[in-house]
């Protein structure tokens, strides 16, 4: 950057600095896990949004099965908690 002039240096760098504190704060959900007394695990996740969602706790006991449903209405992928 020695080519260019100090003002453009300057311009450049408040340039950059302005749109970097306009840029919004991005977070990232975690997750954790809990090893219980017995040797298991409880896990769960955060959920960190630059916005506020309308958002509702879920718990889901262990052996519970579960199967999507695709677009087109057919079988999805099926888990197991």
């Amino acid at each position: 950057m020695k080519c260019l002039p100090s003002l453009s240096k300057r311009l450049l760098a408040t340039t950059v600095a302005g749109l970097m504190a306009l840029t919004p704060v991005a977070h990232a959900c975690k997750g954790l896990a809990l090893k219980t007394q017995d040797g298991g695990y409880v896990s769960g996740r955060t959920a960190e949004f630059g916005l506020e969602l309308n958002r509702n706790a879920l718990f889901v006991p262990r052996s519970i099965s579960f199967e999507g449903t695709r677009l087109d209405g057919s079988s999805g992928m099926r888990c197991k908690s």
